[in-house]
């Protein structure tokens, strides 16, 4: 694999937590004032919070997802027993 593959590979599976990262790193390079740079990093800092939360909202939406499925494999078992039952209390 050449050189610019890997880093068009890399670049695919970056996360905004690398990017945020990779902000914070780059912001300590710049000639800013201290007071710029805090703000810089704050602000940096505000949008990984927001990333961490909208991760964890996909994934409470992934477990409704899957609890939502569950749910109606067991309705359909209920009413499928249910039936059952009913035809074996009528052959009584």
């Amino acid at each position: 694999m050449s050189n610019s593959e890997s880093e068009r590979h890399y670049w695919v599976n970056r996360t905004l937590c690398d990017v945020l990262y990779d902000a914070k790193e780059y912001i300590k390079t710049l000639n800013l004032t201290r007071d710029q740079k805090s703000l810089l990093q704050s602000l940096v800092s505000e949008a990984q919070v927001m990333g961490n939360r909208m991760e964890a909202g996909l994934g409470d939406n992934k477990d409704l997802e899957k609890l939502n499925e569950e749910w109606h494999t067991l309705r359909r078992e209920v009413k499928d027993l249910r039936k059952e039952k009913k035809e074996l209390t009528k052959d009584d």
